[in-house]
């Protein structure tokens, strides 16, 4: 029977189109002689003539192995069919991430590209849950978006920086407005800025929409901008949906993630204090920066993977959607 090995990567079409046809082929044969192949078998191993008699209870044997071989080439079968439909071969360990959508989007690239290990992710829980799940065990790498608690660090928590995201305010691309300071986004977002006329735009109402209290998003917007004040905003979930809604109305005004703007079309980002948000400006005034924490003295595996973020390779795909720290 064919042997299909894959050391790394894909096997290949045609050696995979072999193997499937092999192990059909046997698979077929097994089902074919279910009575004349247990006599074959007993026969050859015993060294009996033709027409010898199989005795009662070698015959059931003989049937029991036949089901196991069939089985086996089942499974083989399946497997080969895996191979050949599925995407890099990961043969290294399984990683869990938590937290950050935005270090997310890092961990889905690295997926695809670091090799070592492969991973698992939720970022359903946000930043708030890459702090907790460290300390809860149910991750291995935990995501934190923004500025670290001190209270993280000293409850034993190793947070490695590997880069910065920025958050674009975001407008209706029909929405004729370059600009806004920061002092009119406060306006804006605390209720008394009410018009886009009074910032040199259309005369239509203000529409401000905000991410939930939970995100690092939120917590960074009302850090930097809201100066004390309160959001009178309507709250959308997830973040990608603000782009959503931003993209189907005129006067909405919103704020997200960087890397999440370049799969939407019907928004256009306005510069906070007239400066432009992209992977190449660490001065952007909306910026945050992105930690991986782990517990002190992680595995070897979770080491390698945070010392491959940090080093000229991680960086190069990291700096695609983010500023990088090199």
């Amino acid at each position: 029977m064919t042997s299909l090995r894959v050391k790394s990567g894909r096997a290949s079409l045609p050696s995979v189109t072999m193997a499937l046809l092999d192990l059909r082929a046997g698979m077929g044969r097994a089902h074919l002689c279910p009575s004349l192949c247990f006599q074959t078998v007993f026969r050859r191993r015993n060294g009996s003539p033709a027409g010898a008699h199989i005795p009662p209870g070698i015959g059931s044997q003989l049937q029991k192995e036949a089901a196991l071989y069939r089985a086996s080439l089942t499974l083989a079968f399946v497997t080969a069919l895996f191979l050949t439909f599925a995407g890099e071969a990961h043969p290294g360990s399984v990683l869990r991430y938590e937290g950050s959508p935005a270090i997310g989007k890092f961990i889905d690239i690295a997926n695809s590209v670091y090799g070592r290990s492969s991973f698992m992710s939720n970022v359903r829980t946000k930043s708030k849950g890459g702090e907790d799940c460290v300390f809860a065990g149910t991750c291995d790498i935990g995501g934190v978006a923004d500025e670290l608690k001190p209270a993280i660090l000293e409850k034993g928590a190793d947070a490695t920086l590997i880069g910065k995201d920025a958050v674009v305010i975001v407008i209706n691309s029909n929405n004729p407005v370059e600009s806004i300071t920061l002092e009119q986004l406060r306006g804006i977002f605390a209720g008394q800025i009410k018009n886009w006329k009074e910032l040199g735009g259309p005369d239509v109402p203000v529409e401000p929409v905000i991410t939930s209290p939970v995100s690092a998003t939120h917590e960074l917007f009302k850090r930097i901008v809201m100066g004390g004040k309160e959001f009178k905003a309507k709250v959308i979930e997830p973040d990608p949906t603000i782009l959503l809604y931003v993209s189907k109305n005129t006067g909405a005004i919103g704020f997200t993630s960087f890397f999440l703007m370049a799969s939407f079309t019907g928004v256009k980002a306005v510069k906070p204090d007239g400066r432009e948000a992209s992977v190449s400006n660490p001065n952007y005034p909306l910026s945050r920066p992105l930690y991986l924490l782990t517990r002190k003295n992680p595995r070897t595996d979770v080491r390698e993977f945070l010392d491959w973020a940090v080093s000229d390779e991680g960086q190069s795909f990291l700096k695609t959607i983010f500023v990088g720290i090199k």
